[in-house]
């Protein structure tokens, strides 16, 4: 292939996967929904992206229980031999670090480059099953850009295998997965994927007014108020959605504060103050918050306000959450995948400081204190000649 030919093809490839078209996440929906096979899923996907980074050879290693997966991808002229070899030992140096990896391999005054690029599966438990890896042309400014846009594909497709095959999951409640999913995977960002949400709810539900809070740690964050561009964290009106939603999470279970009539079937004690505060405000109107889990967490606290005649039942409030939750699932699962290099850098650092000084880790706060002395005494110590 000529020099001036091979830069173009690489400058289009590199384009077109670091701009993560739509229709790249769509397409992995749409093949979750025409099998009940994991293994024949993993097979398209994995050909899917392949294309879509205009790889060359692509290989996949997955574990489900008993069932392994290992499948490769070839297309174009070279033997798919002259590539096995090395891009399979990358996934496997990958894997034992279970850590998207990147290579950049280029002959010297060649202006055509060659990547290695890697991404782990994980599933809906957080556990690794297994990894992706491929060979694709790409430049060196653009080696960040497809790392993430691979690992957002792999984290994608690995969510969707693990709904594949798995008992107890009925369509209905996988397709509605698969259809936030690919939702969320459209968006640029939570905030984004949150505005919809709470515009949407609203013109349906006839609310006055939805907030999207998400969970971190025993506080919630406001990220979208319906009608509203930008929220402020410290407005009055925010500050009072924000102690409801807080008043939710400690609880457990979704609360409101209306007509006692309205409400009594619900929730006999109506005794949540920051919510009856929250209803007084808005003036006498109805109001609710719904707690969101994602697996045994809850992740997020969605907050209602509509006019007091019209009220919330029971069954209202529990149909709007199943609606909800697969959204919130896959906001966050988008979200990590998304997350750039210096992100995962400080997720993983703070893991581990977490994990090191938690309760009953003695040896490792031991450890931990004695390479600290060692690096004090090292950079202000003396030593005699």
């Amino acid at each position: 292939m000529p020099s001036n030919q091979a830069q173009s093809q690489t400058a289009a490839t590199g384009e077109n996967a670091a701009s993560a078209p739509a229709n790249a996440f769509r397409r992995l929906v749409e093949l979750a929904d025409g099998t009940t096979s994991r293994h024949r899923y993993l097979r398209e996907a994995l050909a899917c992206i392949a294309r879509v980074f205009g790889s060359p050879y692509a290989t996949l290693s997955a574990q489900y229980d008993s069932e392994v997966v290992s499948e490769e991808f070839h297309s174009g002229q070279t033997s798919p031999a002259f590539w096995r070899e090395p891009v399979r030992d990358f996934l496997a140096d990958a894997l034992a670090d279970g850590e998207p990896h990147a290579r950049l391999l280029s002959a010297h005054h060649a202006k055509l480059q060659i990547g290695l690029l890697s991404a782990p599966f994980t599933g809906r438990d957080g556990e690794m099953t297994g990894g992706f890896a491929l060979v694709c042309p790409v430049t060196r400014t653009e080696v960040a850009a497809l790392a993430a846009h691979l690992q957002a594909l792999v984290t994608l497709a690995a969510h969707l295998a693990d709904n594949l095959n798995r008992p107890g999951d009925s369509r209905h409640t996988s397709g509605a997965s698969n259809h936030a999913l690919a939702h969320a995977a459209t968006m640029e960002s939570p905030e984004e994927m949150a505005f919809s949400i709470t515009n949407s709810l609203r013109n349906k539900l006839g609310c006055e007014q939805v907030a999207l809070g998400v969970v971190h740690g025993p506080h919630v964050k406001i990220i979208s108020i319906s009608g509203l561009d930008d929220v402020r964290q410290r407005s009055p009106g925010a500050v009072q959605i924000r102690a409801a939603m807080e008043e939710c999470l400690d609880a457990g279970v979704p609360l409101a504060a209306a007509k006692e009539h309205e409400w009594a079937e619900q929730d006999s004690g109506t005794s949540h103050r920051l919510h009856r505060q929250w209803r007084t405000g808005a003036g006498g109107a109805a109001v609710a918050s719904i707690p969101i889990s994602v697996g045994d967490k809850i992740a997020a606290v969605l907050s209602l306000r509509r006019a007091s005649t019209d009220g919330f039942r029971r069954e209202q409030i529990e149909q709007i959450r199943q609606t909800v939750e697969p959204f919130i699932a896959a906001m966050q699962l988008v979200a990590e995948a998304r997350r750039g290099v210096l992100r995962h850098l400080g997720g993983s650092v703070r893991d581990t400081v977490k994990a090191t000084f938690e309760p009953r880790r003695w040896g490792r706060k031991l450890a931990a204190l004695m390479a600290l002395a060692a690096t004090i005494w090292f950079a202000f110590g003396t030593l005699s000649y």
